[in-house]
């Protein structure tokens, strides 16, 4: 019994689970609308019920039209369903391919800022090399020098400060040193605005001008011009203006808030890297 029970109630299970089956009864709820909300929502007796519904509700609203549009939508769905897939399917695959092409592009992008992170990182090692090599011959040529004692003393403590000089590693994992220069000889931007400034037939003087829209820096016979693409360089600049001034090689003339001149000790330290 109880399996009859099951296969009975399996039989009716896949019946109301058709497909067909329920848009013949949606169909249908369609059709007769009015009349079950009658049925369901009116306070009349039982026989007006039957009443209204034998009056309202016929052969063709219960079974017929119910079951001609039932297998119509049944046979249509799938037509409808493939015609929409089609539709959709030329946005759908160009909106997966431009998630793709920006995926490759941003892994292409962070593979160059390594490569361009490591080359920054072997090239100021490099540097770093070369300024030590820079730094002895700097020794050896002091040493050599006959120099008013002032001088060579300034020098001479120069080189005993960077002697003891940390290489700092910077934020985007570069080696240098930080800020202004923690102690220690000046930069090679500073060596290079001071040969400039020095040099024969050069203006011996550094000047900041400032306009609207934009600086410049001059130095010597050449200028610098501050721009989005310049940012970095004009604070190096900036950096290496203040080094040279810390270390006594140019100096501020008294009311001027933008204008360096070379003292003697910036010629003598330029003829020493010259």
């Amino acid at each position: 019994m109880e399996n009859a029970f099951k296969e009975l109630f399996g039989a009716v299970g896949s019946r109301v689970k058709s497909h067909l089956f329920g848009a013949v009864v949606i169909f249908a709820i369609v059709f007769n609308w009015k009349t079950a909300f009658f049925l369901l929502f009116s306070h009349v007796s039982v026989r007006s019920k039957f009443v209204y519904f034998d009056m309202n509700a016929d052969f063709w609203s219960l079974y017929v039209l119910p079951i001609f549009y039932a297998i119509i939508f049944v046979l249509g769905a799938p037509f409808v369903d493939n015609l929409f897939h089609k539709v959709i399917s030329g946005p759908v695959h160009a909106m997966k391919l431009r998630d793709l092409e920006f995926a490759e592009a941003r892994e292409a992008t962070k593979h160059e800022l390594r490569q361009s992170s490591e080359q920054r990182r072997a090239d100021d090692l490099r540097r770093l090399e070369e300024e030590a090599l820079d730094r002895a011959r700097f020794d050896s040529r002091v040493m050599d020098e006959d120099l008013p004692p002032e001088i060579a003393e300034d020098l001479q403590k120069q080189i005993d400060e960077l002697r003891t000089r940390p290489a700092v590693i910077t934020r985007d994992g570069s080696v240098g040193e930080s800020g202004a220069k923690a102690g220690g000889e000046i930069s090679p931007l500073a060596k290079e605005i001071l040969m400039q400034v020095t040099a024969e037939g050069a203006l011996p003087e550094i000047r900041i001008k400032e306009f609207i829209g934009g600086a410049e820096i001059e130095y010597g016979n050449k200028t610098l011009r501050k721009d989005k693409a310049t940012d970095r360089k004009w604070q190096d600049y900036q950096y290496a203006i203040n080094d040279l001034e810390k270390h006594k090689l140019i100096v501020r003339p008294k009311g001027q808030e933008s204008v360096w001149d070379v003292l003697e000790k910036g010629y003598e330290v330029a003829k020493l890297l010259s």
